[in-house]
């Protein structure tokens, strides 16, 4: 084959494999709605070759500057590879849309050439190996001057024409307030971080618990929680972070401050104990500093679902607030009582953040009557360009609440599985993807200040390298300007009528079904919560926050709601063992001799905390009336019994049961807290008592006449003639019951006897 020949086979190769490459990103980019997902990274050929960049520094452009690239070239074959060459290639138009950049950065086809940039020369690589290369690319070289992100991509090839590339969205900023083109350079937009603080629910309702351990080994280092905190707290001040926090995980790590259990049964039995972890301490201490006079919203406890709650009118809701900003005032030492935004720094910002940023109108209202006015909610999708993330809405009461709308294209961008890589040129192409995104932000409309609002996942976990890139180029590029919600909420700012609504129904809330279980325990969670001594020094069960725990937005979808299921069969279970813990017990049988007596009764508390408890007391009919039918106890410590004594009076011979109930101290009754005591009246002790008092009486009488005869002389056959006569009065004056028996009453006679 000749050499013109060789050359028409290898261009014809080129374009094979080139048409190849476009036909697998148009496929890629069909399934994937507005490029969500792992379709950010670049897109390889399936060739001999991968190649991968994994720095671009700086990562914009500006006038009479160099920027160095560098990345590997991985070869994928069992065979070594040599003679491999890496180029750049570019083009002068900028990019007109967000989804045009976003189509190239996943990888799809845009009209390049080659830029006249010397390529640089790969060493050979071994097979399955991989080397390392750098190139650098004169700003000059790329031929642009007006603001505006432009594709840049790195082609390595083969000499027998196998090829990778890897695009590099490059935007640039000009030097001078006037481009070339005539243009203006725009003024820098405000962008703000929302940095989520949130995890899991790890607390049930076994006092000093958690449920697993997962969370020691994410605020230890390289842990999620640690890595989150340190790149938090490095660049707080540069970008002005507004911290976003789940009041769960702040009660959750002060648990772990002291000695505390792992697991074990719905009753807490067999679970493992752990010793204090030093870490939990120093990861709130390093939280709190961080969050030093910096805007801090705390979501309801364990970040309940919002709209799910409110959507069955759930009582729930008012509560998880309540006992959020109380736990999270404890920790980082804020007034509990959040204030509107723009918030004080000694004050929380009253802010809410719907799990999937959509509300009904319902949810607004019953935001606004908790005092909630500043709203996180999705941005419309219907809109050719990225709206201002600050408006206003209704709430259906005649006031308007402050509403952040996090920018779509950068929330798919941070929500994808390529933004929680290890890899680094993954890692690398999110970073620039993100860079790029804000400066088209404000390319799509440079004379319009547009605020950006930024909110990764709820349960974010990046690489430290990925977290530090995006916080580091927030507060360098010089089209944004980093401010928190005190700085945006001012802005007046208006959604185009094309935008589409932002009041909607959430669509991933946790199911009617399992709310509904939820709220019947909830009647025995507040049955059980309104016995437990307020004055208690501890030990009493987090039932609320158990509940909270099952009612957390983490829990949406199917393999969630699984887990919600399965944690409100252990606080069901719970809380009836606790019931079971308390009891009241008598005679099952009282005889009753009289007009009055007492029944002896004991309350048994065998739980690890004092309670407070009733006694209310039935009677079947009239024969016994109990004087005090309702009796409010004193405190009953863990562990102890309380007994004492119930006056009961009888006003007719007969029998009647009494019922005697445990109930709450407002008098609703106890599962098992009754018990039933029957009671026999007779009228035997009363006849008694007036037979000893006649018997008695007829003494004192005889008493006296024998002593007025014995005052007197008499004759001695008088005297032993009347001694048999008077012992016989004296015996007929006395009943015969209270007459000593004969020795064979009751009981068979003995030798003795006879």
């Amino acid at each position: 084959m000749s050499g013109m020949a060789r050359a028409h086979a290898g261009r014809a190769r080129v374009r094979l494999a080139r048409t190849a490459t476009v036909t697998l990103a148009a496929g890629a980019l069909a399934g994937l709605p507005a490029l969500a997902g792992a379709a950010r990274s670049a897109i390889q050929p399936a060739g001999p070759l991968a190649l991968a960049v994994t720095s671009v520094n700086p990562s914009y452009a500006t006038p009479r500057h160099t920027i160095s690239i560098t990345g590997t070239v991985r070869n994928q074959t069992g065979q070594p590879t040599s003679g491999l060459t890496v180029q750049l290639l570019s083009s002068r138009s900028a990019f007109t849309s967000m989804s045009a950049l976003q189509q190239y950065a996943a990888g799809g086809y845009v009209p390049l050439a080659t830029l006249s940039v010397p390529p640089v020369a790969v060493p050979p690589v071994p097979a399955y190996g991989s080397a390392h290369w750098t190139l650098r690319l004169p700003v000059s070289a790329l031929g642009v001057c007006a603001f505006g992100v432009y594709p840049l991509t790195v082609q390595v090839s083969d000499p027998a024409g196998g090829f990778a590339s890897s695009p590099i969205p490059l935007p640039y900023w000009p030097a001078r307030a006037r481009s070339c083109t005539g243009s203006a350079r725009p003024k820098p937009d405000p962008i703000s971080w929302i940095w989520p603080f949130m995890d899991n629910p790890h607390q049930g309702a076994c006092p000093g618990a958690l449920l697993d351990n997962s969370l020691a080994t994410s605020i230890a280092p390289g842990g999620r929680l640690y890595r989150l905190l340190a790149a938090g707290r490095a660049f707080t001040s540069a970008d002005h972070l507004t911290w976003a926090i789940d009041p769960a995980l702040l009660d959750n790590v002060r648990i772990m401050q002291r000695q505390y259990l792992i697991g074990g049964s719905a009753n807490c039995a067999l679970a493992r104990s752990y010793p204090a972890d030093l870490r939990a301490s120093a990861w709130l201490r390093s939280l709190a500093l961080a969050t030093a006079g910096r805007p801090v919203f705390v979501t309801p406890y364990a970040d309940v679902d919002i709209a799910a709650l409110t959507g069955v009118g759930s009582p729930d809701l008012p509560l998880a607030f309540s006992i959020g900003n109380r736990v999270a005032s404890q920790v980082l030492g804020r007034s509990r009582v959040p204030a509107p935004v723009p918030a004080p720094a000694d004050k929380f910002a009253a802010v809410a953040w719907p799990a999937d940023g959509r509300a009904s109108a319902a949810v607004l209202q019953e935001l606004d009557a908790l005092g909630v006015r500043t709203v996180l909610l999705a941005m419309p999708s219907a809109v050719p360009y990225t709206p201002s993330g600050v408006t206003t809405v209704p709430d259906g009461l005649g006031n308007r609440l402050h509403v952040f709308l996090p920018d779509n294209a950068i929330g798919q961008l941070l929500g994808s599985s390529a933004a929680t890589s290890r890899d680094p040129g993954t890692i690398f192409q999110v970073g620039q993807t993100f860079l790029a995104e804000t400066a088209m932000i404000i390319a799509e409309r440079p004379g319009v200040q547009r605020p950006i609002v930024l909110t990764p996942p709820r349960r974010w976990d990046p690489a430290t390298a990925l977290t530090t890139r995006l916080l580091g180029s927030t507060a360098s590029a010089p089209w944004l300007v980093p401010g928190d919600i005190n700085h945006l909420v001012a802005r007046p700012s208006q959604l185009p009528r094309s935008a589409g609504p932002l009041v909607r129904a959430s669509h991933g809330r946790l199911s009617r079904r399992l709310l509904r279980n939820v709220a019947g325990l909830d009647r025995w969670v507040a049955l059980l919560d309104s016995i437990i001594d307020p004055a208690s020094p501890g030990g009493a069960p987090p039932l609320n926050e158990a509940v909270f725990g099952i009612e957390s937005s983490a829990w949406q979808g199917r393999l969630g709601a699984r887990h919600a299921r399965a944690m409100l069969a252990r606080a069901d279970k719970f809380v009836f063992d606790q019931f079971a813990g308390i009891s009241i017990k008598a005679n099952p049988k009282v005889l009753l001799g009289g007009s009055g007596g007492s029944i002896p009764v004991s309350v048994r508390n065998g739980l690890n905390y004092p309670v407070r408890v009733r006694i209310e007391i039935r009677t079947s009919n009239h024969s016994v009336r109990i004087p005090d039918p309702s009796r409010a106890l004193p405190p009953i410590p863990a562990h102890k019994i309380d007994s004492f004594r119930l006056a009961v009076q009888a006003s007719q011979n007969g029998s009647a049961t009494v019922t005697l109930l445990l109930t709450s101290p407002d008098g609703r009754a106890l599962p098992h807290g009754a018990w039933v005591t029957r009671v026999e009246v007779t009228s035997f002790g009363t006849i008694a008592l007036l037979i000893c008092a006649a018997a008695l009486a007829l003494f004192v009488i005889g008493s006296a006449t024998r002593a007025i005869r014995h005052g007197r002389p008499r004759a001695p056959g008088e005297l032993s003639a009347n001694v048999g006569e008077d012992s016989e009065n004296a015996r007929a004056d006395v009943p015969a019951v209270l007459l000593p028996a004969p020795p064979s009453a009751g009981r068979s006679p003995s030798r003795e006897d006879e």
